[in-house]
């Protein structure tokens, strides 16, 4: 059984989740599938009649004649964002029930994958509301840092045509000059935008566990996770970091240079049905990966509260308690030597005798005198 009972390394708490998802393989993919399968399959076949409706109007846009027929298309565009909002509660609740699964595990329960699943209905509300909050947070950073970069890309290129409308054609090579760095400086701004939303993500990493392993609200959940990552964002944010690269390498290259394959291989009267597929793959191949994601930042949890808490002293001291429990009955029957030179085992009605001390050194023990 895997315990975090020390503070563990990134690596470590990678392994671990590697080997915690090896030894329970078939109950965390039977998890995971029970919820992404349905919703798989069914975008593999609707989404494809979903792209060719989109191509359809995008044809149709150019013939008057035929935006008529290309009128049903409305109802596919219908399915394409039931089936978004499927997909994001078919991911919800596996995660919900994967973390409650995998923290009784953690913490030595073997729990039914039923119960698990019956577990993670129980906190689905508070699960939607915190990831709903945490989308409102870091597409607001999101969105400003990007306001912020289009207000000083603007400012520049005012300054620039100013210095343009400059007859002097040394002006002008200074403005063609400031131009060119100003869109170098606008595109390592844009990768460096990523840094604080990431680091805002790093914070509210381990948000999902503390709903259902503590059960918090949205509002708590966020508040818990930040209060944990305290003093290891930056940990946190590499940690982020390797499952975003892991995440990648999964799913993220194999799934698109698939595609790309194929839309050489096919024509383009298939393109619909190309990215149905496409879509669906990437529920099937969740199904082996997602378990592996939860796992780790369910560790992470752990990892966080032994550095912070000391929750590997607190499972110690009950471990042992737990043994001097189980040992006090035994240490209440030990032999005792009797008068006669007998051992005997002591009863409940019958007093534990202990050893007489040695007289301490330099005296001596008075002899007993009969008949006093």
């Amino acid at each position: 059984m895997l315990q975090v009972n020390r503070p563990m390394g990134l690596g470590e708490l990678l392994d671990g989740a590697f080997r915690a998802y090896r030894a329970h393989f078939a109950r965390l993919v039977l998890i995971s599938a029970i919820f992404m399968v349905p919703v798989g399959v069914a975008t593999t076949l609707l989404l494809g009649f979903t792209v060719s409706g989109f191509n359809q109007l995008f044809f149709a846009a150019t013939n008057e004649g035929d935006i008529g027929a290309a009128a049903p298309t409305a109802y596919a565009l219908l399915a394409y964002l039931v089936l978004g909002f499927l997909g994001y509660v078919a991911m919800a609740l596996a995660c919900v029930s994967l973390i409650s699964f995998i923290v009784p595990m953690l913490q030595g329960e073997d729990l039914p994958v039923g119960e698990s699943i019956r577990r993670g209905l129980r906190r689905l509300p508070a699960f939607i509301g915190m990831a709903f909050l945490v989308a409102l947070g870091i597409g607001g950073l999101t969105l400003v840092l990007y306001l912020v970069l289009a207000l000083f890309f603007f400012v520049v290129a005012a300054g620039v045509a100013a210095l343009s409308s400059f007859g002097d054609r040394g002006m002008g090579a200074l403005a063609i000059g400031a131009m060119i760095v100003a869109f170098l400086f606008y595109f390592v701004a844009i990768f460096l935008v990523f840094i604080p939303v990431a680091l805002l993500a790093a914070r509210w990493l381990i948000a999902p566990v503390t709903v259902v392993a503590e059960r918090l609200g949205p509002r708590g959940s966020l508040k818990r996770s930040w209060a944990l990552t305290r003093g290891n964002l930056w940990r946190c944010f590499g940690y982020l970091v390797l499952l975003v690269i892991f995440n990648f390498v999964v799913i993220g290259l194999p799934i698109t240079m698939l595609q790309w394959l194929l839309m050489f291989a096919l024509t383009t009267q298939w393109y619909g049905w190309l990215s149905g597929l496409v879509a669906g793959l990437t529920y099937f191949v969740n199904i082996l990966w997602y378990p592996i994601l939860v796992l780790a930042i369910t560790l992470l949890y752990f990892d966080l509260r032994v550095r912070n808490e000391s929750l590997d002293l607190a499972a110690r001291i009950r471990t042992l308690e737990q043994s001097v429990e189980s040992q006090a009955p035994t240490m209440l029957l030990t032999p005792i030597m009797t008068d006669g030179g007998e051992t005997q085992m002591p009863t409940t009605e019958q007093p534990i005798q202990m050893p007489a001390s040695p007289p301490a050194q330099g005296t001596s023990q008075a002899p007993t005198q009969p008949g006093i």
